[in-house]
């Protein structure tokens, strides 16, 4: 998959398989969520990724790639009306938001996007990565 592919990703509980987390992304935003030392928005979310991490554990990750970034909107606003979201007391995951709201278009200075990409390039020299379109543990 191209680093420029978008795809819709999901985050699931590597015991049950039951999924607790989903998003869009491209590039290596699936693997983001595992930077603990970033500003996280979703502390359910987070916590639970802390949780697996204290036990040794790992979440598993599956991407879904789409050919346009609408299309990964698509799917994961689908994705979360299906399977449900924790806070609406009608499924398992701790998003926040119904989905399919993207980031894209937001302007980002100069000095955000450079500590981004370091920050980023830090985190994935030290964690090996395995790399398969649909199932792999981070």
């Amino acid at each position: 998959m191209a680093l420029t592919t978008y795809y819709a990703y999901i985050y699931a509980d590597p015991d049950s398989y039951e999924p607790f987390y989903i998003g869009k992304g491209k590039q290596y935003r699936a693997y983001a969520h595992m930077q603990f030392n970033r500003k996280c928005v979703n502390k359910r979310f987070r916590n639970r990724l802390l949780k697996l991490v204290g036990q040794s554990k790992k979440p598993i990750i599956t991407l879904m790639p789409t050919s346009s970034e609408k299309l990964a909107l698509m799917l994961e606003k689908g994705l979360i009306k299906l399977l449900g979201r924790k806070d609406l007391n009608k499924g398992s995951l701790y998003n926040y938001t119904d989905g399919g709201e993207g980031t894209s278009n937001i302007i980002r200075s100069e000095e955000a996007k450079r500590k981004t990409s370091e920050s980023l390039k830090k985190f994935y020299k030290t964690h090996i990565i395995t790399y398969n379109l649909h199932m792999f543990y981070y």
